[in-house]
């Protein structure tokens, strides 16, 4: 990704003068866009989606560390759904370390889940 820059011969009508090229590659970017999650409360349904801003073509793959007992994360759509579990509230608030990749570039966001 970015300027790839050659400094070198290139034949052109039957010589081979110098010139410079400069190719223009377009990076792509990911960022987890997300910057809080829903408050969540033990034995009621819960749901919350990770948002991203993504430049590229792939597939993205979502993973969640630090949920609490009964939440989990759909890989393919970053949506975290469940019910929180009894007694996890006194664990509260849980750091949970939200993972974005399309396999190439990777985002990273430790955010604050109370129950």
């Amino acid at each position: 990704s970015g300027d790839i820059y050659y400094n070198g011969p290139l034949e052109s009508h039957g010589t081979n003068d110098w010139h410079y090229l400069t190719i223009n590659l377009p990076s792509a970017t990911l960022a987890i866009s997300t910057d809080s999650l829903t408050d969540a409360t033990v034995g009621s349904a819960y749901e919350d989606t990770v948002e991203v801003s993504y430049s590229g073509d792939g597939s993205l793959t979502y993973t969640a560390q630090g949920l609490p007992e009964g939440l989990s994360i759909d890989n393919s759509s970053g949506r975290i759904t469940g019910t929180p579990a009894a007694g996890t509230d006194t664990g509260s608030p849980y750091t949970v370390k939200l993972t974005v990749t399309d396999g190439k570039l990777t985002a990273t966001k430790d955010l604050s889940l109370t129950v």
